[in-house]
């Protein structure tokens, strides 16, 4: 049986051969190819996969799933698999933490006073006087939370159905979003795109939030409103933000995003494995297809996740 890997980096698809050293992997297929077990992909979903009478499975090799779950784009009876492993929750938690840090720590200002030559000395709020919220507490988001609440944040968490963390103050659902975001210095959105997550920040969310307060977005583009972004600087009720994704990456020259003072983009890089790290995962969910098994962290796709 062969393998489907579309537009997969080269050093990602030599790692991943090394590792399973006897699969037929090919970059290339016809609708219909009976031989056609597995597929891969990175962003870009290849047409075509739904009429390929013998997929099992269908694995992402970024972090969503969601245009997968879609009616139609692949066939229901083969199972949507990504990767989730500690290096990717590891390496998650450690770039929000970077960027509450950055933003706790207003080094953005000091940058800026250091660039025309000023020295002011200020104080600045302990940690543990600082709200965290963290909105999607998945593999990802726990590990988030966990870490900053080991640097002594008060964290709080947000997700669709309720979670328990040591150490963490949870709510769930849409009744208790208001409340959640109520107290929240810094919220961190690391929720999975849904019809119920997309625009999600937006306005009517922002006017929750402590005015001054900062947004890192980490989870997908298409969960904000990005004109409602910009109003919300403009306007003071926002004091910042950090985004990793964007509704269009990468974007265009002239997108305001670049130029806005109180916004820090970041390549779409918050997790970033190497070929070597996501090699061994990958083949094992080819090789649990070939058996006929549930791949490694199914996705569901009554959720989208």
């Amino acid at each position: 049986m062969a393998v489907l890997a579309h537009h997969i980096p080269e050093a990602y698809l030599a790692a991943i051969r090394r590792e399973g050293n006897d699969l037929n992997i090919t970059t290339s297929f016809e609708a219909g190819d009976p031989d056609i077990c597995s597929a891969l992909f990175w962003l870009d979903v290849p047409a075509g996969l739904s009429a390929l009478p013998s997929l099992r499975l269908v694995l992402s090799l970024g972090a969503g799933v969601e245009r997968l779950t879609k009616p139609g784009v692949i066939p229901a009876k083969a199972a949507i698999g990504r990767i989730s492993n500690d290096i990717q929750s590891e390496g998650m938690a450690d770039y929000v933490l970077l960027h509450v840090l950055r933003q706790h720590r207003q080094l953005a200002r000091l940058q800026d006073e250091q660039r025309r030559r000023v020295w002011e000395w200020r104080l600045w709020p302990r940690a543990r006087d600082v709200t965290v919220g963290v909105m999607g507490l998945g593999r990802l988001g726990s590990e988030a939370a966990r870490k900053l609440s080991a640097m002594g944040f008060s964290v709080r968490g947000w997700s669709r159905s309720l979670k328990r963390i040591d150490g963490i103050e949870t709510f769930a659902g849409t009744p208790e979003l208001p409340a959640f975001l109520s107290a929240c210095h810094h919220l961190v959105c690391l929720l999975p795109l849904t019809h119920e997550t997309e625009n999600i920040l937006a306005a009517p969310l922002f006017s929750h939030l402590p005015r001054g307060a900062f947004l890192i977005n980490a989870g997908r583009g298409a969960h904000l409103d990005e004109a409602a972004l910009l109003a919300a600087l403009d306007s003071g009720q926002l004091a910042g933000a950090t985004l990793d994704v964007l509704r269009q990456e990468p974007p265009t020259p002239d997108h305001p995003f670049f130029e806005h003072p109180g916004i820090l983009l970041t390549p779409h890089s918050a997790v970033c494995s190497t070929p070597e790290q996501i090699a061994p995962d990958v083949v094992e969910n080819l090789r649990r297809a070939e058996r006929g098994e549930p791949p490694l962290y199914a996705a569901d796709r009554a959720t989208g996740y």
